[in-house]
């Protein structure tokens, strides 16, 4: 019997609650560093999971809108777990047309900073993003439930998956 990988994790998502759950468990999870690259079809649930996560660091839910037409919004946030300034970085590569454009956003900046990095859309650009990153993808899996898997790619987001595992224990 082989040991489970400790680098991903699985999680059904039957309702929206389940969504806003993960947002929350991520906040609790997340460090200074972080960078997640969220992946998923349009109307899979990324911009909800945004809003819980930024709920979860004191963002108020209104000002986490889709930056679908401005690519780029940065949040003042406070992790939950230490109580120390988290500030929030909310890109969506879905209209950013090439390379450049999106290395003009600031991304190498931004993650190699001690924010908290989501871009909507990532794998557009995953070459240029780090690798040590929390690749989370949601998937449609019925009408209202979708599935949520999650992958860590270095030392950070492997401490971030540890701590978001246990989180939603």
């Amino acid at each position: 019997m082989s040991a489970p990988n400790t680098d991903t994790l699985s999680l059904a998502l039957p309702d929206l609650a389940a969504t806003d759950a993960l947002g929350q468990a991520l906040a609790e999870a997340v460090e200074p560093g972080t960078t997640i690259c969220l992946t998923g079809s349009l109307g899979a649930g990324k911009t909800r999971l945004m809003q819980a996560l930024g709920v979860a660091l004191g963002i108020p839910r209104e000002e986490i809108v889709s930056p679908t037409f401005v690519l780029c919004r940065q949040h003042a946030g406070r992790s939950p777990r230490e109580g120390v300034p988290l500030d929030l970085w909310h890109l969506d590569a879905y209209r950013v047309e090439d390379e450049d454009a999106f290395l003009e956003l600031g991304i190498e900046e931004m993650c190699a900073g001690d924010d908290v990095v989501c871009v909507e859309w990532g794998e557009r650009f995953g070459e240029l993003l780090p690798k040590d990153r929390l690749n989370l993808t949601i998937s449609v899996t019925g009408e209202s439930s979708r599935r949520a898997d999650a992958s860590a790619g270095g030392s950070v987001s492997r401490r971030v998956l540890q701590r978001l595992r246990q989180a939603l224990a």
